[in-house]
């Protein structure tokens, strides 16, 4: 069955499953790429790592007060703990 905006592929005996050249290049994947493969809700997503990482800011960010720098707030905690030495 094919979607939309897809193509068909078949997984070999090695479970090998060939990435069309028009979706390696849009990912920016070249041989001994790493990438990240999620399966959810019974889908498989790939992705390539700089994709992954700026997903991982991103949430990172909605956790974290706009205000706040991680940096600022990490080095007025050790100077606290450095005038308790």
């Amino acid at each position: 069955m094919a979607f939309a905006n897809s193509v068909t592929t078949t997984v070999d005996m090695a479970g090998r499953i060939v990435i069309p050249q028009k979706y390696r290049e849009a990912l920016g994947m070249r041989p001994g790429a790493e990438i990240v493969l999620k399966l959810e809700d019974g889908e498989l997503r790939l992705f390539n790592l700089r994709h992954a990482w700026r997903q991982a800011q991103k949430y990172v960010c909605t956790r974290i007060p706009t205000k706040e720098r991680l940096a600022d707030e990490l080095i007025r905690e050790r100077r606290k703990e450095a005038k308790r030495e």
